[in-house]
């Protein structure tokens, strides 16, 4: 009996020694499931942690290229300033060296007197030679009610009395007169002058010319009887006098003494008279005037030039 229960009690333990080991195994078996899934957790999350990271990584690089850019910008920004900053100075520095230079003139000009001396000389010549009002700055004259539109035609004195540069004056309007005029021209300037201007633009025709026709009056007085039939008005200067000592060669003396002045005259006053038409008397009025003398260079001209008091002497008797 004894026997009996002693292999009863061993096969008792044996058995609870199996149930053990089957226990312990399963918990060896779940132990290294949760082990195994504990590891793909961590691996998993490292996984994630490193894409994170690389994320991160990725914006901070994003943050870092803007802040270059913004800092590039800003470096141009800078560079643009300097350089505005920069010709600002330049500017100023030049107009400092202008006003530095023109300081230094007047010093200079101030410790030689000599030499302010001669800019005054230079100054005093410069307003000397400045041109003389001319006719078109004068004040306009009222034309005397009769005469119309008027046309003014002559020769070379006519364009001194504008100016002392030019030979020929087409069309210019003085005083609101068209002015035709040339250096050495004669009467058949003056016909084709009227007829380019056209014979229905103008009502009078005022006249200084027959210096360089040589004392001929032949050809004017019957073109002019022409203009009168046609219905035009005509007012005649007589011509200018010359000064025979002053002229400048034989041919001049042959062509241009005082002595054909006078013939022409003569013969155009004469014209005039017979016709009723107004005479200027030109040579009178150069001839005992102080202040246009002829020139002694040449003995033909007038001076100063231009003479516009001759303008003004003849405008003064269309009124």
């Amino acid at each position: 009996m004894k026997k009996i229960c002693t292999f009863l009690l061993i096969m008792t333990m044996g058995f609870s020694l199996i149930a053990c080991g089957k226990k312990a195994s399963d918990e060896a078996g779940s132990a290294e499931a949760v082990a195994q899934v504990e590891i793909t957790n961590a691996e998993e999350a490292a996984d994630k942690g490193e894409d994170a990271n690389n994320t991160e990584a990725a914006g901070d690089s994003s943050k870092d290229s803007s802040a270059e850019e913004k800092s590039t910008d800003a470096a141009v920004d800078d560079s643009s300033k300097d350089s505005a900053v920069a010709e600002k100075s330049t500017e100023a520095a030049s107009k400092e060296a202008g006003t530095t230079e023109k300081s230094t003139e007047a010093v200079s000009s101030d410790a030689n007197p000599d030499a302010a001396a001669k800019d005054a000389e230079k100054e005093e010549q410069a307003a000397e030679e400045a041109p003389a009002q001319t006719p078109e700055e004068t004040p306009k004259a009222p034309q005397t009610l009769g005469y119309g539109r008027i046309i003014f035609t002559g020769d070379s004195r006519t364009v001194d009395m504008f100016s002392a540069d030019v030979d020929e004056i087409y069309g210019g309007v003085y005083n609101n007169i068209p002015v035709f005029c040339r250096d050495g021209c004669k009467f058949q300037y003056m016909v084709d002058a009227i007829n380019s201007y056209g014979l229905d633009n103008f009502d009078t025709l005022v006249t200084w010319m027959g210096c360089n026709d040589f004392g001929n009056f032949s050809q004017y007085g019957p073109y002019y009887d022409q203009l009168l039939a046609a219905g035009k008005q005509i007012v005649v200067c007589t011509v200018g006098p010359t000064q025979d000592e002053y002229l400048l060669d034989d041919m001049d003396w042959y062509y241009y003494p005082n002595s054909n002045q006078i013939n022409y005259n003569n013969a155009l006053v004469s014209w005039a008279n017979s016709r009723g038409v107004k005479v200027i008397d030109m040579y009178s009025y150069i001839n005992n005037s102080s202040t246009v003398t002829v020139n002694q260079q040449d003995g033909i001209h007038y001076d100063p030039k231009p003479t516009t008091e001759l303008w003004n002497y003849i405008i003064a008797n269309l009124k």
